[in-house]
């Protein structure tokens, strides 16, 4: 009898030690995961011309991404900006988002700023963030360096 309560108090234990263990993984977000690799490798600047995007929109911690393509003149975006369709047609992004600046200091022309390889947040007419990544001009991962190998053996 006493081992069987033994038993059953050390497998307790053992649960509660193992469902302590690690904390539930954060759900990615593409809108976050974009938005980390440009501030981290930093992006080239945005050429004259039509560029492939990838416009994200986040509201209250998920996010939604979407292919896209805009036209750029003087390192600005020139509206419209299209979202892409699974048949390959594009929209207009106002049909869906009617956008505003993010911040109130921000004018209505900032929106049309590349900072980075990114537009500007927008605020669209539901309160969700959008910005337009332009995937084309992330700057190159840095190269790995390699290590030396030591001295040979006996040579010290």
């Amino acid at each position: 009898m006493k081992n069987g309560i033994a038993f059953f108090i050390m497998l307790f234990v053992a649960l509660q030690v193992n469902g302590q263990g690690k904390a539930p993984a954060k759900e990615s977000s593409c809108y976050d995961d974009w938005y980390s690799v440009f501030r981290s490798r930093g992006a080239n600047p945005v050429a004259d011309g039509t560029h492939q995007v990838v416009i994200g929109v986040r509201k209250e911690g998920s996010s939604k991404c979407f292919a896209g393509k805009v036209d750029v003149k003087g390192g600005l975006i020139v509206p419209p900006v299209l979202i892409e369709n699974v048949d390959g047609t594009f929209e207009t992004l106002g049909t869906d988002y009617q956008l505003t600046p993010a911040y109130k200091t921000a004018a209505a022309t900032d929106l049309f700023k590349i900072v980075n390889g990114m537009s500007v947040t927008a605020l669209s007419t539901d309160q969700e963030e959008v910005k337009v990544f332009f995937i084309n001009s992330i700057k190159e991962k840095p190269k790995a360096r390699k290590a030396a190998a030591g001295p040979p053996p006996g040579s010290m």
